[in-house]
């Protein structure tokens, strides 16, 4: 199979949520938005202008562990 084909094929399945894998890869992303906040909080940037983007992560991770490194990363705010 070409390589074209099994790269569509991937990221058609981590679009539509359809396997455990693109699941945890979709928390992971939110994760990683959420730690991106909060580099950008601790260079100075508003919380209120952040809070959409640490949200969507507390919501979007269900994971036990993601759920324990977000709240980890926030836990001194």
């Amino acid at each position: 199979e070409p390589i074209k084909s099994q790269y569509q094929k991937i990221w058609q399945e981590y679009q539509k949520g359809i396997s455990k894998e693109s699941m945890i890869v979709h928390q992971i992303d939110k994760l990683e938005m959420a730690l991106q906040a909060k580099a950008y909080e601790n260079e100075g940037y508003s919380k209120d202008k952040l809070a959409s983007f640490i949200e969507s992560a507390e919501m979007e991770i269900t994971d036990p562990r993601l759920k324990e490194i977000l709240r980890k990363i926030f836990e001194d705010t």
